[in-house]
């Protein structure tokens, strides 16, 4: 490890990139790295967002929840939990919190995130665009395969930040079966506790989009003319 210094103040919600160049292993392999970065803020309410969620995983499976950072902040995940919920009049409360990282690890711009036990057995099952970007959890909250609930909570203020309750009918009813079909979110800027903002992942795509664009996603723009 190398501790860095600079002569200037980094700001959040900015981007930055730290390039290396010319690095040698002991083998004498030579490398050139980059890494985008940024100084975390705090999560306000749906600028991370529940995405997709597989809860009913296939045999051998693990159940998964994708988050998709919404804004163009960075956030330290390891000042969020996962947990589930219950209501009080109308209001929901985190219960059951687990840790996501017991360390800093930043969580960029407009990118996804998956939250499971064991990534590997998620990788094997679903195709994975973007390999890198899951966080292994020591214990999971609990997803029932019927129904059941999931929220992420900022950890110091006991903060929702986004909240999402699922049921086995807000899948398409004509799948043959349920089991390793995730539910994908087709808008991110529309409410999550809404049953016509969730659609079961397409077949073309394997049933799940772990780590990159959901298969179904409600495009808001024009573009183009439709003649009848």
């Amino acid at each position: 490890q190398i501790r860095l210094g600079f002569d200037f103040n980094f700001y959040p919600s900015n981007s930055y990139i730290l390039s290396v160049s010319s690095l040698i292993d002991c083998s004498g392999n030579s490398n050139t790295n980059s890494v985008i970065f940024g100084i975390p803020d705090s999560a306000l309410e749906n600028e991370i967002v529940i995405n997709e969620i597989l809860f009913n995983p296939k045999e051998d499976g693990v159940d998964y929840v994708e988050l998709f950072n919404n804004s163009n902040s960075f956030f330290d995940l390891a000042k969020l939990n996962l947990a589930n919920f219950f209501s009080f009049g109308n209001e929901p409360y985190p219960e059951n919190q687990q840790e996501i990282s017991n360390e800093t690890h930043l969580f960029n711009p407009y990118s996804y995130l998956v939250l499971c036990t064991d990534s590997a057995k998620v990788k094997d099952q679903y195709f994975t665009e973007n390999s890198y970007d899951f966080i292994e959890l020591d214990a999971f909250p609990s997803l029932s395969n019927d129904s059941g609930n999931i929220c992420l909570v900022h950890q110091s203020l006991n903060q929702i930040i986004d909240a999402f309750s699922y049921s086995e009918d807000m899948h398409f009813s004509l799948l043959e079966t349920r089991e390793g079909v995730s539910l994908e979110r087709l808008n991110v800027n529309k409410e999550a506790q809404r049953n016509d903002n969730w659609h079961s992942a397409a077949s073309t795509v394997g049933y799940g989009t772990p780590s990159y664009q959901n298969s179904q996603l409600s495009l808001t723009q024009n573009s183009g003319v439709i003649n009848i």
